[in-house]
């Protein structure tokens, strides 16, 4: 292809710049090297070295990758506890300064050994109380057994058995004495004499005293012998069955009073055969009351409303005096009445071995409730 045809205006141009004048143009000096530049030409390349080594490294060097913490695993046997880890936590722990700690320390190793020093003086004086104690102990033990011994194995005065002596069958509030002539024993002395205690014994309402015949003696201080009741019983009534004296026994017996409408006299006895006593005690109802009085007697409550006075002393029955059957506190009885229907005597078993004879049901109900009270204990 021909070439193009340049614009004159720019072969204007190209031609100023050809005519440029190289002379007026400032170069740079040439600088001198001197020690000065030497140096500060050292240090900017350190400089400039040190730069570019940094954007080399930053450049080169990855970015590290996070690592997860690792999981610490508790151990299931517990650390051993010592005493330089109790102390290096309560540093820690309280900001406690060693010196406090040692100080601590010397303080409760002091209070250790006074407490030491103190445990045998304490012990000593327990055991001083100990042995004090086993001797009060046993100061007491022989002075109960002294006691026991004295009251057991002391002989008791005659006197003190004769004020109280045991009754049998039942309790009693009282204990009258009744002395009889030993040797010459008459009907009429023994009733006299029991008339007369029975009579003037002093009893409140409702309670009873046992009349204690006994022979006199000549020592008064010694034991009074009891006369037995087979000897007492032939004594009063000459025509008692000799079978219902045979099966009585002597000595086990009760001849009493009972405080009701005046002093009532009973008596009860006991038997070895059921059958010999049954029989002898209606053999002897034909003199019973004759032969008991004025000993068993009542004189029974005035009548009012036109009803007839009873006398002050009962009529003297004659022989043949009839007992009759009745129940009596729920006990076949046999009784002798007046004609009012008052109970003059009666005479009933407790229990197959026990008689009781009085003069009124009031008096047979006491000895019943006393009876089946002292049932329990045994009779020696």
């Amino acid at each position: 292809m021909p070439p193009t045809p340049q614009d004159p205006e720019e072969n204007k141009e190209e031609t100023k710049k050809e005519e440029i004048n190289l002379d007026n143009i400032l170069l740079p000096k040439k600088e001198v090297a001197s020690p000065a530049s030497a140096q500060r030409i050292n240090a900017g390349v350190l400089l400039e070295q040190e730069t570019t080594a940094t954007l080399k490294d930053e450049s080169v060097t990855p970015t590290p990758t996070p690592v997860p913490p690792k999981k610490v695993e508790k151990s299931v046997v517990q650390p051993l506890q010592t005493y330089r880890g109790d102390i290096e936590g309560l540093v820690q722990d309280k900001n406690v300064s060693v010196v406090n700690i040692a100080a601590a320390e010397a303080s409760r190793r002091d209070t250790q050994a006074q407490t030491t020093q103190a445990e045998p003086t304490v012990k000593k004086s327990s055991g001083v109380s100990k042995i004090l104690m086993v001797g009060v102990g046993l100061l007491l033990l022989v002075g109960a057994g002294s006691a026991l011994a004295y009251v057991f194995l002391r002989p008791t005065p005659s006197v003190q058995i004769a004020q109280n002596p045991q009754a049998p069958f039942l309790l009693v509030d009282a204990t009258q004495i009744v002395p009889l002539a030993a040797g010459s024993l008459s009907r009429q002395s023994v009733m006299t004499n029991l008339q007369n205690a029975r009579t003037n014994i002093a009893l409140s309402l409702g309670l009873m005293a046992r009349l204690y015949p006994s022979a006199v003696v000549a020592t008064p201080d010694s034991m009074p012998t009891l006369v037995s009741i087979q000897t007492i019983l032939s004594t009063l009534s000459s025509t008692i069955p000799a079978e219902l004296v045979r099966a009585i026994n002597p000595y086990y017996y009760t001849l009493g009073v009972h405080a009701f409408d005046e002093n009532q006299a009973f008596l009860l006895i006991r038997v070895d055969s059921y059958a010999q006593a049954y029989s002898g005690m209606l053999a002897w109802e034909h003199t019973m009351y004759n032969d008991l009085v004025p000993l068993f007697v009542r004189t029974p409550r005035p009548r009012i409303n036109n009803e007839e006075v009873a006398t002050s002393t009962p009529p003297v029955q004659v022989l043949g005096t009839t007992f009759s059957d009745r129940v009596v506190e729920n006990r076949d009885s046999r009784v002798v009445q007046n004609e009012a229907g008052d109970i003059l005597l009666l005479w009933t078993f407790l229990d197959r071995s026990t008689i009781a004879i009085t003069t009124n049901e009031h008096t047979l109900r006491e000895i019943i409730t006393r009876f089946t009270d002292i049932s329990i204990v045994p009779q020696f």
